[in-house]
């Protein structure tokens, strides 16, 4: 018992170093950000009507830390008891909500929640593979597109499913939002600047060329169908629909002209500063003027013969 104690006591001051290593890796500001979201989830789950929201909250918690930690094999090497010292740690990370639960009056949810602190550690670990999500009607060469999809495509679900909240109640406008949200986030797919050798898996410029503007048309012209789709039956006006249009004419244009842009740039820095600073406003403004469009297709025109001109000694 002794041991175990003394165990306890140098891995909580090493826990407790940990944190403050991380704190001020992170920050003052951060910190005090983490903090303040951090109390107001806990007053929300100490407020809940529901007497078990706080140990379902806690348990899930719990449950998340416990599978991703990745020093159990070091623990139950050169320590004993590691479940306890694992049970103890957990009620001392839920003690706020312990306290919550005491001061709400809810004594069996605070049970609970010890309860569940010192079951937790005896769970197994869960190992979730990676899949990969097919994506049959892209265009296959765009490998880029592919690589933003399957890391942000949970935002685009999600926003589709909120253009189709909003047609079920007659909002077409959640629907145009959301597509120019997506417009904006999809420039990440070709936002970072490629080294020369990246040209060189081209036969020529025109492939480049090629290779780039399928990509605007027929991935980008694919997630934003949906959206457009939607728009327009939630009952859209004309002017509604002619703002749908422009959005997503104008993500395909931008698409391709930050797909320039990159090549021409010299470091990342510059190229978000143009495309934050430069592209994102036009694109915005293209949606309520339509007229702009026309400045988008003389902006691609350019950057194309510029980028040709710079790289033609690749391809000689």
């Amino acid at each position: 018992m002794r041991l175990f104690r003394l165990q306890l006591y140098l891995y909580l001051r090493l826990r407790s170093r940990q944190t403050l290593r991380v704190m001020s890796g992170v920050g003052i500001a951060r910190c005090v950000v983490i903090v303040v979201l951090a109390m107001a989830l806990l007053v929300v789950v100490a407020k809940a009507d529901k007497p078990w929201v706080a140990p379902v909250a806690s348990a899930v918690l719990l449950l998340f830390y416990n599978n991703e930690r990745r020093d159990r094999r070091f623990l139950a090497v050169n320590l004993k008891h590691v479940k306890s010292l694992f049970a103890c740690e957990y009620v001392l990370a839920c003690l706020p909500f312990i306290v919550a639960e005491v001061l709400a009056g809810r004594g069996l949810g605070a049970c609970a929640i010890v309860l569940v602190s010192a079951v937790v550690p005896s769970f197994s670990v869960v190992k979730i593979g990676a899949c990969v999500i097919p994506l049959p009607f892209f265009y296959k060469g765009g490998v880029e597109y592919f690589r933003l999809f399957r890391r942000y495509g949970f935002l685009y679900l999600l926003m589709l499913s909120a253009a189709v909240m909003g047609a079920v109640y007659g909002n077409w406008r959640v629907a145009v939002v959301s597509l120019m949200a997506w417009s904006i986030v999809q420039f990440t797919a070709v936002a970072s600047a490629p080294p020369l050798c990246y040209l060189v898996h081209y036969q020529d410029f025109a492939s480049c060329h090629r290779h780039l503007a399928l990509q605007a048309v027929c991935n980008v012209g694919l997630v934003s169908a949906p959206l457009l789709a939607i728009a327009i039956m939630a009952g859209a006006p004309l002017g509604g629909i002619a703002f749908s249009l422009s959005a997503a004419v104008g993500g395909m244009l931008c698409f391709y002209n930050v797909g320039m842009v990159r090549l021409l740039l010299p470091n990342g820095f510059a190229l978000a500063v143009c495309v934050f600073l430069v592209l994102v406003p036009l694109f915005a403004c293209a949606c309520l003027f339509q007229v702009l469009l026309c400045v988008f297709v003389v902006m691609d025109l350019g950057m194309a013969l510029s980028a040709k001109s710079k790289f033609k000694r690749i391809w000689n």
